[in-house]
């Protein structure tokens, strides 16, 4: 589901083993929806309506048009009651020519005057109701004259100028486009024709068609209405919607070449006019003053008309693509919600099951989602958000139950397979506390009857044994710990798992005297989150050196230092040399030298495959900058070949990683994913990366999200393989997305 113009989009990418992962995409960044809430992320982009009707938009139609759809017959005309009980339907008489015209001056004399007493334009469909009122004095009267009025106005504006412009003015020729700065518009071009309101009425006087203004008056009257002050001429009520809006301003240039020559095309010589020498006054051009008035209303109005069409037709997109986003977003809200439980979802719930089980008498959850206890539940989840805790979000109390019968039913399949001791055939060589597993090669002559029954394990068990041996020196640490020993028949190699049992360094003796007396060599070795401290550390290390071929040792999450470093980097270049191929030492204690010189020979291991040296605080260091460059550089004999680094969760500076990316640009075949995420890198970076990316093409991923990055990654050279999100102006609070 994507959407081009807003951005948003939801998208399934496959994870690894069954799980999928949900991503929640918007304006080119990418949230993972199983740590980030969506509502959140709406939240903090919120819809934005651009949709504002101003007043001058909803101008309602004032009497006279009320009257016009009277006389038109599309509206019905009010009833009257007479005396005697009839009803009485007004009737409509139209005013002959020769006495509306004397009426229309004596209207727009008054009005003028009134206008320029208030110092403003009075709105003229208003004062001419009053105009009749005062002259008849029954409202009744009053109204059935201006009834006729309006009729024969609109009967007789096609054969005279005044009675046109006049009816614009009323809005009873276009009554969809009337607004009161209508009256506005002509009162301005009339102040600007005539220095004083008598002069205007001496020239109404002379007659319909007849009357006449000089042609340098007009000239500069035009040049006049385009001055900034002429508010409602420049049409400035739409000006703040047209920028808004982004569209075209009133009165473009085009617009006004048009007007002027218009305008100068009603110019005429005196005598066409029949206007005598003495009355023209040295006057050689002039223009018809009703032709003029209805001229100007008429472009007036079509230039409102315009402008009002182009901001209802942006309006009508923006409201449909507001649509669509609110669309979006519902069907994302939905997505989200019916998402399958991720592993982290899934313990979440099962920990917040067990506190509500803890109070209750209940020894599981019920299946009934309206329960009290999924109540209980749904509150205990709320105050972990409250606290800023793992906490499960836009999950329904129905997906929450079938969820927990799900995660239910594999719980009790663990735990059957876990006591089913009929897994293995008895062994009477097994003893409580220990278990002896015997190598392929010929390590001790074997009696016929253990030989026979070795066979006989081989043939009902698969090619890869897994056992737990409980060992009894940890038997005071805690029920349930065990050490995991992986037996592989192919390969006369074991994998040893003592990972994540937090045992301290006290214990550091027993692991490393069993991994002396461990006659079959480890392959495999995770120690990781165990409290081993630098000391623990380095007689581990010195016994693993020593007794067995570890391609694959993972030391995360304990408490390495110097000494750890020092013991790895002597072993490296001697016992370990030809077969680790994967180190993990993440989230220790190791400093910029300790780490600058280790780093020093792990670049000379060329079975070195992938390294993590992640969270150990490493930063700001030019020996470890220099390290790291020397690390990667494959172009040097003997050189190692390290396919993935990461590196994040440190404090490198750009100072740092530049080197290191001007290698990869340079000298690197080999490296195909590094992660520099949760550092400290800025936009320093952005050029060595630029170059890296263009020139390495064995480079699949570089991860740098959760840094300073304070501009988008917009140069050609970035492509779909650099993986950096910003959200907002830097990308500090952006997730890392792994191809």
């Amino acid at each position: 589901m994507e959407n081009a113009e807003t951005g948003l989009a939801l998208a399934t990418e496959d994870a690894s083993g069954d799980e999928h992962k949900y991503t929640f995409s918007f304006s080119g960044g990418v949230l993972d929806v199983r740590y980030h809430d969506v509502e959140t992320v709406f939240a903090q982009h919120p819809i934005v309506s651009n949709i504002e009707i101003h007043d001058y938009r909803r101008v309602k139609a004032h009497s006279l048009i009320k009257m016009l759809r009277v006389v038109n017959g599309e509206a019905p005309a009010p009833k009257r009651r007479p005396r005697g009980g009839a009803v009485a339907q007004p009737a409509v008489r139209k005013i002959p020519m020769r006495l509306i015209i004397p009426e229309l001056n004596e209207i727009l004399g008054q009005w003028v005057r009134k206008s320029k007493e208030q110092g403003k334009a009075i709105e003229l469909a208003e004062f001419v109701q009053k105009f009749a009122s005062d002259q008849y004095g029954v409202k009744t009267m009053a109204d059935d004259h201006l009834v006729n009025l309006v009729a024969s106005i609109q009967a007789l504006e096609g054969q005279s100028d005044r009675i046109a412009f006049f009816g614009m003015a009323l809005g009873l020729t276009k009554p969809e486009m009337y607004t009161p700065l209508l009256s506005e518009v002509l009162f301005a071009v009339i102040s600007l024709l005539f220095e004083s309101s008598r002069d205007w009425c001496e020239c109404l006087d002379t007659g319909d068609g007849a009357s006449w203004v000089p042609q340098e008056r007009v000239e500069v009257m035009a040049e006049k209405l385009f001055d900034a002050k002429s508010h409602a001429w420049l049409l400035e009520v739409a000006h703040a919607d047209c920028t808004r809006l982004k569209t075209p301003m009133p009165w473009n240039a085009s617009a006004r070449s048009s007007f002027d020559n218009h305008l100068a095309s009603l110019a005429v010589e005196p005598s066409a006019m029949g206007i005598s020498r003495a009355k023209a006054r040295h006057v050689t051009v002039v223009s018809g003053l009703d032709a003029v008035l209805k001229f100007v209303l008429s472009a007036w109005l079509m230039e409102w008309a315009r402008t009002l069409s182009h901001l209802e037709r942006v309006e009508a997109e923006f409201r449909a693509a507001e649509q669509r986003e609110i669309q979006i977003r519902a069907d994302i809200r939905s997505s989200a919600s019916e998402r399958p439980f991720t592993v982290h979802e899934k313990e979440i719930l099962w920990d917040l099951a067990g506190e509500v089980l803890a109070e209750g008498r209940h020894k599981t959850m019920p299946r009934n989602a309206a329960h009290k206890d999924w109540q209980t539940l749904q509150s205990r989840n709320s105050q972990r958000r409250e606290k800023e805790l793992h906490f499960l979000r836009n999950r329904r109390p129905e997906d929450l139950c079938v969820a927990y019968q799900e995660i239910l039913k594999e719980h009790h399949h663990k735990e059957a397979l876990r006591w089913d001791f009929n897994r293995w055939d008895w062994d009477e060589d097994w003893e409580w506390g220990g278990l002896t597993l015997a190598c392929d090669g010929p390590e001790q002559p074997q009696s016929p009857e253990s030989l026979g029954r070795q066979e006989t394990q081989r043939q009902h068990l698969s090619p890869t044994l897994q056992a737990s041996a409980t060992m009894p020196s940890l038997r005071d640490h805690g029920a349930g710990k065990s050490m995991h020993l992986k037996h592989s028949h192919s390969s006369s190699t074991s994998a040893f798992n003592f990972g994540y049992f937090a045992v301290g360094s006290r214990h550091a003796r027993t692991v490393t005297e069993a991994l002396w007396k461990h006659q079959q060599p480890v392959a495999s070795l995770c120690l990781r989150d165990n409290q081993f401290n630098d000391e623990a550390c380095t007689m581990i290390v010195a016994a693993i050196a020593k007794q067995h071929q570890v391609a694959t040792f993972d030391l995360s999450c304990n408490l390495a230092g110097s000494m750890t470093a020092t013991m790895l980097a002597k072993q490296a270049e001697v016992a370990l040399a030809t077969h680790l191929t994967t180190l993990h030492l993440a989230n220790n204690r190791f400093d910029n030298a300790a780490m600058a010189d280790l780093l020093k020979v792990l670049a000379c291991h060329r079975a070195l495959r992938e390294l993590n040296i992640a969270g150990n605080g490493l930063g700001s260091s030019s020996i470890l900058a220099r390290a790291l460059a020397t690390l990667v550089c494959t172009n040097r004999k003997g050189a190692a070949n390290i396919t993935t680094l990461d590196l994040s969760w440190n404090k490198l500076l750009s100072s740092d990683v530049v080197p290191l990316l001007k290698e990869l640009a340079a000298n690197n075949r080999c490296l195909c994913v590094l992660k520099l995420d949760l550092n400290l890198v800025d936009e320093g970076a952005m050029e060595a990366l630029a170059a890296c990316m263009k020139s390495n093409s064995f480079l699949q991923s570089v991860s740098l999200a959760h840094n300073k990055l304070r501009m988008p990654l917009g140069t050609e050279a970035m492509d779909a393989r650099v993986h950096i999100i910003s959200s907002g102006e830097v990308n500090q609070d952006a997730d890392i997305v792994h191809l």
